[in-house]
């Protein structure tokens, strides 16, 4: 707590107001230590992103840019909490030893995916990971495979911005997930981004996600509104 303290009365030498956007709060204590320190300010708003890695980037970006853009704090509040219930947030982990070493997965789960070649898909949902599927077979059946069932639609995909974040993959895997995506949808920018050493130290060599903001069928993406807006 004391970290944020002296970090949010730095920043409040810059700007009046401070939105600081953590990652989820059952993944980790940094939003219970953001709040706890931002009662020592009467300026500081903490918001729970319900997210990590690329999935908080995209929440943050689209922050940035509202701010940047002269949007209200109580615009950019609102729009943060609507925006991350849009956030495509998931990992692929090819290998489940670093999961069982850390306690998120039980070693008869982790021994279990091993005699089957099962493959788990790690899902942010209400700030909480979860397996949302498994996969079955080698890396390169498995990220053919989850890469269909995460772009099967497009309609309903922000095409603005992809972040491939992964852990331990050659540029020969990197190329192939690559190929694969534009074979299923088409993004304006895609970002190769590596794992943080946290992420990295949870999900092992080998695990990659698609980060990407999903929209409904019947408005506009969200940077394609923030672009009318900015125009107007």
């Amino acid at each position: 707590m004391e970290d944020y303290e002296r970090f949010f009365a730095e920043k409040l030498t810059e700007a009046q107001n401070i939105i600081h956007i953590t990652m989820a709060q059952h993944i980790s204590a940094g939003y219970k230590n953001a709040c706890e320190a931002a009662k020592s300010f009467e300026n500081v708003t903490v918001i729970d992103s319900g997210h990590l890695s690329s999935g908080l980037g995209l929440v943050v970006l689209c922050a940035a840019y509202m701010a940047e853009h002269h949007a209200s704090k109580e615009d950019i509040i609102k729009s943060i909490d609507r925006i991350g219930g849009y956030v495509s947030s998931a990992f692929i982990i090819s290998n489940t030893h670093m999961l069982q070493q850390s306690g998120r997965l039980s070693k008869h789960i982790q021994v279990l995916c091993d005699s089957l070649l099962l493959c788990p898909v790690l899902v942010l949902r209400k700030s909480k990971m979860t397996v949302g599927s498994m996969k079955i077979g080698s890396f390169w059946r498995v990220a053919k495979s989850y890469i269909k069932s995460t772009l099967w639609d497009p309609r309903n995909i922000d095409k603005s911005i992809l972040f491939i974040t992964y852990s331990g993959l050659d540029t020969k895997q990197l190329q192939y997930i690559q190929n694969l995506v534009q074979q299923y949808c088409h993004f304006e920018r895609v970002y190769l981004q590596k794992a943080s050493s946290a992420i990295a130290c949870n999900c092992g060599a080998g695990s990659f996600g698609l980060l990407f903001l999903r929209k409904d069928d019947d408005t506009l993406s969200f940077f394609q509104a923030l672009k009318q807006l900015e125009e107007k």
